[in-house]
């Protein structure tokens, strides 16, 4: 790998991890309860709370609840979205600074860390199934998505630029 090539992974690596801190603590999607007549104010009383919700705190209120199933749900979500982005991210530092690509944890991240932009695709099929709820209300996406999949995409490049240079150098030590 070029060192040219290298700085400028490093510097995508740093701005996925902005945008995956970001991205995990602003708003995901917001829900208005906009419109008029008796509907919209009945709307705005069976959404009580914040209308804006974060990957963190969706997972938070999944794990708070006593249902079995939230609870399964919130910490899936959390070990996806939250646990392994930072691992393979930190993977990658570890990496891209000399560190042994070959190791079991980069197997296991390179394996399992496609499915890091799992709320990605909650979220996403949750605003186009409710894209529109009675009384006039609406779920919009919010930055926080628009930045969790930044990060998200950023890791599957510099995933497939890492396994594309080792790959290269396997060959290479191959023909010699």
């Amino acid at each position: 790998m070029t060192p040219q090539e290298k700085v400028r992974l490093t510097w995508f690596v740093n701005i996925a991890v902005v945008c995956l801190g970001f991205g995990l603590m602003m708003p995901a999607m917001r829900i208005d309860a906009e419109g008029g007549g008796i509907k919209g104010f009945i709307m705005a009383f069976i959404t009580p709370g914040p209308s804006s919700y974060s990957i963190l705190s969706s997972v938070r209120a999944l794990i708070k609840n006593a249902a079995v199933m939230d609870i399964l749900l919130g910490i899936t979500v959390f070990l996806f979205s939250v646990v392994l982005p930072i691992v393979k991210l930190g993977l990658f530092y570890h990496i891209l600074n000399g560190g042994n690509p070959k190791s079991s944890i980069a197997g296991f991240v390179h394996r399992w860390g496609r499915f890091s932009m799992l709320d990605v695709y909650i979220v996403a099929i949750l605003i186009l199934t409710i894209r529109s709820l009675p009384g006039g209300a609406q779920i919009k996406p919010s930055w926080g998505l628009i930045l969790f999949t930044t990060s998200v995409l950023l890791s599957l490049y510099i995933s497939m630029r890492l396994e594309t240079r080792a790959s290269e150098s396997n060959r290479v030590k191959t023909i010699r």
